[in-house]
């Protein structure tokens, strides 16, 4: 069995925590979990977690969006 390895980082990209998962599972569905615990001017990602339930969490928790849009998307960010 093979396994994904998730890492939220700081500023100055040190690993401040860290997650396992199996790789069919999509990462999606554990990035949310990952971000709960924390508090952060910014949260940044790839335009693979660009999706509108992360969005608004990330926006509860005060932290600015810095997500690259899919080119698909209708209403694309800043």
């Amino acid at each position: 069995m093979r396994t994904k390895i998730h890492a939220n980082n700081n500023a100055l990209g040190n690993p401040v925590r860290r997650s396992a998962t199996p790789v069919q599972e999509n990462d999606i569905v554990y990035v949310c979990e990952l971000i709960e615990v924390f508090e952060a001017d910014a949260t940044a990602s790839d335009k693979g977690y660009n999706v509108n339930h992360l969005h608004d969490k990330i926006t509860k928790q005060s932290s600015e969006i810095v997500i690259l849009p899919k080119p698909n998307r209708k209403v694309q960010g800043p």
